[in-house]
């Protein structure tokens, strides 16, 4: 049975027209396109009828890339999918709330419980509801982490996480 669990999480790209899908770069080049002639006024409709539904496709695949997808197999950062026998190292961090995923090709990955968004007002209370989704989410991808992966390396700071801590054998004279 495959479960899929979907977060939002503000994940900072490049720049916001970081184009990384054919995809994408068609339906903006196409929307160029249009607003340009309906700038000059060759034709208004036409704006219309492939500008308008462009630009709600580009900002639908824009805003569908600012979560975190945890599935059996693997999570997603963003557009980034990390499976989880690529995995390395695990450092979490509980008293910044702060969480490095290192992965076999080098590549390093962070999730910090600053970007997962809230509705609450007062500061007590945003840094509880993001403290409370971050180890939501860190706990279910060290849940899934471990039976995929034994050769992964978890380097727990704090107590929340602390059985979740690989032992690290003694080293041999």
């Amino acid at each position: 049975m495959n479960t899929a669990a979907k977060y939002k999480y503000t994940i900072k790209t490049r720049s916001p027209l970081y184009f990384t899908h054919p995809l994408i770069n068609a339906v903006v080049i196409i929307t160029i396109i249009c607003i340009f002639l309906a700038v000059f006024q060759y034709s208004g409709t036409l704006f219309f009828i492939l500008g308008i539904p462009a630009l709600i496709t580009y900002f639908a695949m824009t805003k569908a890339s600012q979560a975190i997808v945890v599935t059996d197999d693997f999570f997603t950062l963003g557009e980034t999918i990390i499976f989880y026998q690529a995995l390395q190292t695990i450092e979490i961090t509980e008293n910044n709330h702060h969480c490095q995923f290192k992965l076999k090709s080098g590549e390093s990955y962070t999730i910090t419980a600053k970007g997962f968004p809230t509705n609450a007002r007062k500061d007590w209370k945003i840094l509880k509801n993001q403290k409370a989704k971050f180890m939501k989410v860190v706990s279910r991808v060290l849940e899934r982490t471990t039976p995929h992966n034994h050769a992964v390396t978890i380097q727990v700071q704090g107590k929340n996480f602390a059985q979740y801590q690989t032992q690290i054998p003694a080293q041999r004279p």
